[in-house]
């Protein structure tokens, strides 16, 4: 789900390199230290929640639509967090770069479950793609997905040892930081599923 086009968005990311530049450069001081990766941030409540909380971290969040990003560079900027970045990129288009850094977390927050089986190759999830996300984590990295489709949640507990991947605990204690989807969903009392995987044998 996606809200309507804003016409600001476009110029506000072109104004504003220091929260959303528009390209990733691996090379950045930014990208150096403890480094936390959204994929699919939307309109950025769930990364600048994190960010607020851990200010020594630096967050990077991709979002290919543009009015979302543009939203969630807004926030950033009137919060004045210089600890995350916000990317209109999508994750397939920048992997070259991503692939130069580690990340120790990873949040994938109710991804496009892509239901016909001719598009499962779109899916987040799909082993090739799972495994490309998995080497982006550093050595004792995880990655958190969360998603109110079971068919989906379904689809990656099938998956995920293809991919290389293990399942991991819970950590404790949890981040208790929710996406606009999920507090729409938990509003509509619908189940969320959650699961925390590492690269097997790490």
């Amino acid at each position: 789900m996606r809200g309507r086009y804003k016409s600001w968005t476009p110029g506000f990311i072109y104004a504003h390199p220091e929260v959303s530049p528009r390209a990733l450069d691996a090379a950045d001081p930014f990208y150096r230290g403890d480094l936390v990766l959204e994929i699919g941030s939307g309109k950025g409540g769930f990364l600048l929640s994190l960010a607020a909380l851990h200010p020594s971290k630096h967050f990077l969040g991709l979002e290919r639509d543009v009015s979302c990003c543009g939203t969630a560079a807004k926030e950033a900027v009137e919060e004045e967090r210089e600890n995350i970045r916000f990317l209109n990129l999508d994750f397939d288009d920048c992997f070259e770069e991503l692939a130069k850094l580690r990340f120790d977390e990873i949040h994938v927050n109710f991804p496009d479950p892509w239901p016909k089986l001719r598009h499962a190759k779109r899916r987040l999830f799909y082993p090739e793609r799972l495994k490309r996300i998995l080497s982006l984590l550093s050595k004792n990295g995880r990655l958190e997905i969360r998603t109110d489709n079971d068919d989906l949640y379904d689809y990656l507990l099938a998956s995920y040892e293809e991919a290389g991947a293990c399942i991991l605990p819970p950590p404790y204690p949890e981040e208790e930081c929710e996406s606009e989807y999920e507090q729409r969903f938990k509003a509509m009392g619908k189940d969320i599923h959650r699961a925390f995987l590492a690269k097997k044998g790490k």
